[in-house]
């Protein structure tokens, strides 16, 4: 029974390791994200204001499209990654950690 309770124990670290690690990359993707977002978004401001906004409506449309899309993605991520931090919290605190 003891050897049981480890390994299933040794199982439950391993998933909260995952776990923590995914969060990891969530917090970096999301970081990522909000910067190219706001790059795109200052390139938009930028050419907005002269010649290149007549010639350019389709790109600077799609542009925009993209940096909201970017945005959407950023809060879709962050509400998985909350998750991810309650399910850690959980878990680290069965395991008295």
């Amino acid at each position: 029974m003891s050897s049981e309770i480890k390994i299933k124990s040794d199982i439950f670290y391993e998933t909260i390791t995952i776990l923590k690690q995914v969060n990891i990359n969530l917090n970096y993707s999301i970081k990522k994200i909000k910067v190219e977002g706001n790059r795109l978004s200052n390139t938009w401001d930028s050419k907005s204001g002269n010649d290149f906004s007549v010639k350019n409506k389709k790109i600077i449309s799609n542009m925009e499209l993209l940096s909201d899309g970017m945005e959407d993605l950023v809060v879709a991520l962050n509400k998985i990654n909350l998750e991810y931090e309650e399910t850690d919290r959980l878990a680290s605190s069965k395991m008295g950690s």
